[in-house]
């Protein structure tokens, strides 16, 4: 209900533009950066080589070259203290079923 009313009053105060048939939500607000540094903050996202993600506390981000964070992300998929491979290979098709069988329990219970 509040989403229903957020985006009403969005579109009487004339903030929902729609292009290709996609609304997005027009905000009224100012750069704070220079040129310089948007050109620098869009070739840092587009460089494949690296890999920039949210750090797991603080808050921070975390730039990593991309070869060393694969290397790291199959060291610890490795440690087979935390990890272990599935004897049958992935569990997706067999979950997707209980949680729709679930979810289908329920929905028939409302309706």
């Amino acid at each position: 209900m509040n989403s229903i009313c957020e985006s009403t009053a969005n579109m009487y105060a004339g903030k929902i533009v729609t292009r290709n048939d996609i609304s997005y939500i027009k905000h009224s607000c100012i750069d704070n950066l220079s040129d310089k540094q948007t050109h620098t903050l869009r070739a840092l996202k587009n460089n494949t080589d690296l890999v920039i993600k949210p750090a797991d506390k603080g808050g921070a981000v975390v730039v990593m070259r991309a070869d060393l964070y694969k290397q790291e992300a199959l060291r610890q998929l490795e440690n087979t203290n935390n990890y272990r491979p599935l004897p049958l290979g992935p569990l997706y098709i067999d979950t997707a079923q209980m949680i729709y069988d679930v979810l289908f329990q329920l929905f028939s219970r409302v309706y």
